[in-house]
């Protein structure tokens, strides 16, 4: 699998999650209240660590954010939208 073997790859997706973490704090608080069912305090903290702890990131647990629970995230967001 190239994400494993590649360190670019992965600290290239981990990009990702900063990003996505960047985009959730442009949206007003009143916003984030209406849709307190989005974990958006943990999407924070996944950009957080991913920022600024990257040389001690654990890959698998980007993989599983990558495979999993963005696919989660994505079906709360969609009837948002």
């Amino acid at each position: 699998m190239i994400f494993q073997s590649s360190q670019s790859f992965q600290l290239s997706t981990s990009m990702c999650i900063v990003q996505i973490g960047e985009y959730v704090g442009r949206l007003s608080e009143e916003f984030k209240q209406e849709h307190d069912s989005i974990p958006w305090k943990q999407i924070k903290g996944m950009r957080n660590f991913a920022a600024h702890q990257y040389e001690h990131f654990e890959f698998e647990v980007l993989w599983h954010t990558l495979t999993e629970e963005l696919t989660e995230l994505k079906e709360m967001l969609l009837p948002l939208i």
